[in-house]
Formats: structure tokens, C-alpha cells, sequence
């Protein structure tokens, strides 16, 4: 079964150079894109695809045994991902504390995919939340490591 999550209006999918894919989630709720990586990862669903609701270039993600921790196979409006069981425990980790918490731990997760097409080398994956706590000052991060 595959399965469809439209992104909420504040956030977007963009290819922002040549190997980089932009995917802020903005305001989606994490509760649902935890339901939806939690059937992906139960082999309850065969994949996801995350949209905007105006459209535009859509990604879509599956679990596979792939070599690194995903491929990406680019297409002119879509990028498929695929994930390796892995990458997918750390995605369902960061949105299960995301939703538990109320804010992420930080505002974005990236992953370096390998492209099917070896021409290509990787693919980068930036996937950004609306809310995360402030990064530390090197001040503070130097106070509180006691330097």
C-alpha cells in the first residue's frame, strides 16, 4: 500500500542546487509523519509520499537494502528515497522525540543519499521542522562543557 502526506501550507519541497533537495516540513505535525515512518518501518506500507499542497516536486520514501544509508533515484518532479532500515530507526527516533517533546532537538536532519544513476554521485536531503530548540552560543556550550 502506499501512502500520500500533503506538507502544511508553511512549509515546501525544493531542489535548492544540483545535488540538494530542500524538504521543510514547516508546521506538519510530527505525530503524523511518526504514523507514517512507523508503517513504512513495520512493512505495513510499501512507502510515503511526502507533497506540497500547491505541488510541485514531490519525494518519495520507501525502506530497502541499500548499500550507505539511502538512494535516490531524481526524477523531474519527484525524488525517490529509498532508506536503509537504519537511516529509517534514526527518522522515526528524531520525529518520536520531536512529537514527545513538542520542539526538535535540532532544526534539521540531513541525509547524503547515493544516486542511482552513478553519474550523479549523491543526492543531499535536508529535511527541516518549524520548531527546535536555539543552538547554544559557543559561550554557553563552553560554560556547560566546564571549559
Amino acid at each position: 500500500m502506499h501512502r500520500t502526506l500533503l506538507i502544511n501550507a508553511d512549509g515546501g519541497i525544493k531542489r535548492a542546487d544540483d545535488t540538494l533537495y530542500d524538504l521543510n516540513l514547516g508546521s506538519t505535525a510530527p505525530e503524523v509523519l511518526v504514523a507514517e515512518l512507523d508503517l513504512l518501518a513495520a512493512g505495513l506500507s510499501d512507502s510515503v509520499t511526502l507533497r506540497h499542497r500547491s505541488g510541485g516536486i514531490c519525494v518519495k520514501i520507501s525502506r530497502g537494502d541499500v548499500v550507505g544509508r539511502a538512494t535516490a533515484e531524481r526524477l523531474p518532479d519527484k525524488l525517490a528515497l529509498i532508506l536503509n532500515e537504519t537511516e529509517l530507526g534514526y527518522w522515526l527516533s528524531y520525529f518520536l522525540r520531536y512529537y514527545g517533546d513538542g520542539v526538535a532537538d535540532v532544526d534539521h536532519i540531513d541525509v547524503e543519499a547515493t544516486s542511482i544513476a552513478s553519474i550523479e554521485g549523491v543526492v543531499d536531503v535536508r529535511v527541516r521542522v518549524a520548531c527546535s530548540v536555539q543552538p547554544l552560543s559557543p559561550e554557553e556550550a563552553r560554560r556547560q562543557l566546564g571549559g
